[in-house]
């Protein structure tokens, strides 16, 4: 009775636990306070390198390069709408704080420049809705849902996809489909489907993206040539500082017109007044 009381006050009175919120088991047993991994529950490794996700992952690609399978009714259908399951991995953390485990950039997205993750553990691309103002493309509200499913093991619906969003990387230009989620750390991540579009080749190791599109010449994106932007951060990196007190400034740049140098202001000429007349209509003719 006494171990019946204590789990019954380590939940929610729905159930769930106090902790992460989701039911089945009390707060001294949560996988995800204990830093296990919240698949399968080892200390051994985190839920994005766990093998049972690894081998479900490999089933959601092959559903994605085929693509998509919809699930009418039950678990699969929410307000008459079939649903298409996809999965994220890297949309913010640890991994969107430290670049020296992913390969991500900033790059140009509809002349945009954002903070764009390479992630061949996503099965989709996405885009951040802080960041879907500045697509040039218009909304298109899907007759089905994604449901995508988070690191943490929560999920997130959508509907809306931006279709042929423009991707320039080394002068070249690519097209992306984007279907918009609340991303936090990333403008954009381009997942398993554009990957595999365009024959990408990731070495994590040296942190390049090598796109080998048959018919085409080679391109070759290293990490550290990818930021090629000087001075710019991307629109949630601003949102993120203004929000944490960053001061912002608004400046407004005014090109002044110089005043046009007189005649007798001009070395050499200034000995010749009475050769060069004040005003100059045209371009000498050219002697031939």
């Amino acid at each position: 009775m006494s171990q019946q009381g204590r789990g019954q006050s380590d939940k929610e009175p729905g159930g769930n636990c106090k902790f992460c919120g989701r039911a089945g088991h009390i707060i001294e047993n949560c996988w995800r306070r204990l830093g296990k991994c919240n698949r399968c529950g080892s200390d051994q490794h985190m839920i994005r390198d766990c093998p049972m996700m690894q081998e479900s992952n490999q089933q959601l690609q092959t559903r994605a390069q085929q693509g998509g399978t919809s699930r009418p009714g039950g678990t699969g259908n929410q307000g008459g709408r079939p649903k298409i399951r996809a999965r994220a991995f890297s949309l913010g953390g640890e991994e969107a704080t430290d670049p020296t485990t992913v390969i991500e950039g900033t790059i140009y997205i509809s002349n945009t420049p954002g903070r764009v993750l390479f992630d061949p553990g996503a099965t989709h691309s996405f885009v951040g809705s802080h960041f879907t103002p500045y697509l040039t493309v218009k909304a298109e509200v899907l007759p089905y849902n994604f449901e995508v499913s988070m690191p943490m093991g929560n999920s997130e619906i959508s509907n809306v996809l931006y279709k042929s969003c423009e991707v320039k990387i080394e002068d070249r230009l690519f097209w992306a489909d984007l279907i918009e989620l609340p991303l936090q750390g990333y403008d954009v991540i381009l997942g398993m489907d554009w990957l595999y579009k365009y024959h990408a080749n990731l070495d994590c190791h040296s942190k390049t993206v090598k796109f080998c599109v048959p018919g085409e010449m080679e391109v070759e994106v290293i990490r550290e040539n990818i930021p090629s932007i000087t001075g710019i951060i991307s629109a949630s990196k601003a949102r993120k500082i203004l929000r944490k007190e960053g001061q912002g400034f608004l400046a407004y740049l005014i090109n002044k017109p110089k005043e046009q140098s007189k005649p007798e202001e001009v070395p050499v000429v200034s000995e010749f007044l009475d050769v060069f007349p004040e005003e100059l209509t045209s371009l000498p003719q050219i002697e031939r």
